[in-house]
């Protein structure tokens, strides 16, 4: 089967859904198939320092890649992501569909401007059937669903099948447009996430964020609540990836037990994983899914997380993991305390998320996609 997967943020810089499509690229050409990705794309040079200048470090493209445009900044969701506007990207999706000759093409949030649009537009042109995948969920309700909502309805409509990542992706789709979803996560490579077991090499008191300084992850409560760990537990280390150091703002009190690395590959991920005794997952607003917790869970990382949707779903409180009340230091503080002083504990959460992460296995995840493709008349 040629399978073509669309993902509209730029893949120049980290974001949940081209990982999420670069992982299932992957694991589809391990399956037999022929893939290609499409995406915009800023290339590492002075215009997109300019137009980027607080999204960190510029990824290169693989080949594999089939760029569709330039991207520019914007707040979404209380993150900051690349998208492109320019009305050429709508010509170059077109034509790296028409030279790839897809059987299906996988959109991953096609509602999303310009790419997704382009292509959904590009693949009913060419008489492809098209599947979408939507991975974010807005508390709120979703203000770009109701300014666009003419323009989103007919994009909607023209898919033949739609995928959510969780139930909390789904339901903000249809609170505006209706529809039904078929639920397909999102996916851990176990064997990248495999570490040692034993704990042997875990630092006993180092805690593990990962994630953008963005108001919704909740760093600054963590940051609050680290400083009063801090007064029972002094040795206690926090480590920050993903986040800036520029745009992490440190009390004196605490700079000292507080390495900030920024973005770092997968490899140095793992690595922080398998070194930490705790991943802390302070989000304040609901979450669609939260890969990051899966990933721990595979590493056998003890995951402490808001008692938030999204991340409900993946966590049992008490069982795979902990959940604490959002936005509260101090309750979290003392979440915190518990699990870096009670090593059976944290054991035990490791074991049980270990097994747990199984459930999210790419190899898995990719067959019930495959399954997807065919249910819409992919051939091959």
């Amino acid at each position: 089967m040629r399978v073509c997967v669309v993902s509209p943020y730029s893949w120049a810089f980290p974001n949940g859904v081209p990982k999420h499509v670069s992982l299932l690229s992957d694991h589809l050409k391990q399956r037999g198939h022929e893939v290609a990705v499409i995406s915009p794309d800023d290339p590492p040079d002075r215009i997109t320092r300019l137009l980027h200048p607080r999204l960190g470090n510029v990824r290169p493209l693989p080949g594999r890649i089939s760029p569709v445009g330039r991207t520019l900044s914007l707040y979404s969701n209380g993150t900051l992501i690349g998208i492109a506007l320019s009305p050429r990207v709508f010509t170059a999706t077109r034509r790296a569909m028409e030279r790839f000759r897809p059987d299906v093409v996988h959109v991953h949030e096609p509602l999303v401007p310009l790419a997704g649009w382009a292509a959904v537009r590009a693949a009913k042109g060419l008489g492809v059937p098209v599947v979408g995948t939507f991975h974010a969920h807005y508390p709120d309700g979703c203000a770009h669903y109701r300014y666009f909502d003419r323009i989103l309805a007919p994009v909607y409509r023209s898919l033949d099948a739609r995928v959510a990542v969780s139930a909390m992706a789904a339901k903000t789709v249809v609170r505006h447009f209706g529809g039904e979803f078929r639920i397909v996560p999102n996916g851990v490579d176990l064997e990248r996430f495999s570490c040692p077991q034993g704990g042997g090499a875990r630092n006993r008191r180092e805690i593990l964020f990962v994630g953008r300084s963005a108001p919704r992850k909740g760093l600054p409560v963590l940051l609050d609540a680290f400083e009063r760990l801090l007064g029972d537990l002094p040795q206690a280390r926090l480590v920050i990836v993903g986040s800036q150091r520029k745009e992490v703002p440190l009390p004196e009190s605490v700079s000292r037990n507080v390495e900030v690395r920024g973005m770092v590959s997968e490899g140095e991920l793992v690595r922080a994983m398998c070194s930490a005794s705790v991943l802390c997952a302070p989000s304040v607003r609901a979450e669609s899914f939260g890969m990051v917790l899966i990933e721990a869970m595979a590493a056998g990382l003890p995951v402490l997380a808001s008692d938030i949707p999204g991340y409900d779903s993946v966590v049992s409180h008490g069982k795979n993991g902990l959940l604490s009340p959002p936005g509260d230091p101090e309750a979290l503080k003392d979440a915190l305390l518990g699990l870096l002083g009670d090593p059976a504990l944290r054991e035990r959460l490791a074991a049980e998320g270990r097994r747990d992460a199984r459930r999210y296995a790419w190899a898995t995840l990719a067959g019930e996609l495959e399954s997807v493709y065919r249910s819409v008349g992919a051939a091959g």
